[in-house]
């Protein structure tokens, strides 16, 4: 019995020990086999092409071919997959660049806008014309009140003739001089701001002067004088008025690229009366004057016409007529004398120099 015993053991042993080398031998083939079809599945992976083994075995092919249907599967579906999924972003991407684009033309337009706001010129004008005194826009005369004549032989002494000397105010000459600020508001339409200086005159054909003391009513207080003027037409007074004015003008150039521009203004002129020596004259005769006279405020209208000479130069030239009429009487109510300022002149304006916000 114990030797069977012994002799059973030592089968089981040797067999146990050629099913574990049989266990270890197939072990060590899958994993060669398994080591072989990684670097087959590596490789094919990496040159993305099919895989083509001279002579395979079986096992080989089988999983060279399974992985490589995978592969083709896989790649196809990745395709599809980003294909799908760059759809939206491609959109997204265009609708932003058209966004972008659009942004960035409406960003140019309005720096373009805002370019033409900030942009002023700078300039000085000069103009010389003639002066009148109309009662009216129309030019007519109130006798009543710009003609008074002055009769001596009318104290009621018999016999002494009778002398009328017929008082207005005559055409003369006038000037203006002023420097102006300008900015465009579109492509032909401009507005320009300034300060004037405006010299006017008229004549007064009056007689001698008097230098005694006497006083006169002037429609609001007694007037002491000691300097006036007797009637007659013996001197030709020149009346003088100096106003100091602020223009404020629309304009409109037609062809402001062309050679020969040509351009329109209207605007308002409100404005002080800062000095006058114009004659008035007296229910007596005498011919005299006060400050106290005039309507200090003056407010009037202006338009013009202009060519623009050496317009492609760095020193264009604005000549052209211009007119001016004071809506505001010359005169104070009741002093009884109507007159409006009226100035037709020919000006030449000069663009001194540009000014642009942005480059500040």
């Amino acid at each position: 019995p114990v030797k069977k015993t012994s002799n059973h053991k030592a089968d089981f042993t040797h067999g146990d020990a050629r099913k574990g080398d049989a266990v270890i031998q197939n072990r060590q083939e899958r994993e060669i086999v398994g080591t072989r079809i990684n670097e087959i599945s590596t490789t094919y992976i990496k040159s993305e092409t099919p895989f083509i083994r001279s002579q395979p075995n079986e096992a080989e092919r089988l999983t060279v071919e399974s992985i490589a249907e995978d592969k083709q599967a896989q790649s196809k579906q990745e395709i599809k997959t980003a294909d799908l999924d760059s759809t939206p972003t491609i959109l997204t991407n265009l609708a932003k660049a058209s966004s972008d684009d659009s942004l960035a033309t409406n960003q140019a337009k309005l720096a373009e806008k805002y370019k033409r706001k900030v942009n002023f010129q700078i300039g000085v004008k000069f103009s010389a014309g003639i002066t009148a005194l109309p009662e009216n826009f129309l030019g007519s005369s109130d006798k009543s009140a710009m003609a008074d004549n002055f009769s001596p032989g009318s104290n009621g002494f018999p016999g002494l003739p009778t002398l009328n000397y017929t008082y207005d105010q005559q055409q003369s000459y006038g000037f203006e001089a002023g420097i102006w600020i300008r900015t465009a508001i579109g492509k032909k339409a401009s507005v320009s701001a300034g300060i004037d200086y405006t010299y006017l005159s008229t004549i007064t054909s009056a007689g001698t002067i008097s230098n005694m003391n006497t006083s006169v009513f002037n429609g609001y207080q007694s007037v002491s004088l000691n300097r006036y003027y007797l009637p007659g037409d013996m001197t030709k007074y020149r009346n003088q008025y100096h106003l100091l004015q602020i223009p404020l003008e629309y304009g409109i150039t037609w062809g402001a690229k062309t050679r020969l521009p040509f351009g329109f203004t209207a605007g308002i002129q409100p404005g002080l009366l800062i000095s006058s020596n114009a004659l008035l004259k007296d229910n007596s005769g005498i011919l005299y004057s006060d400050k106290s006279n005039y309507n200090k405020f003056q407010f009037g209208l202006s338009t013009g016409f202009n060519v623009r000479l050496f317009n492609r130069t760095k020193i264009p030239l604005d000549i052209g007529p211009v007119a001016q009429y004071q809506l505001t009487n010359t005169f104070r109510k009741n002093t009884g004398y109507k007159g409006h300022l009226f100035y037709l002149g020919f000006q030449a304006g000069l663009p001194l120099f540009n000014v642009n916000r942005q480059q500040r």
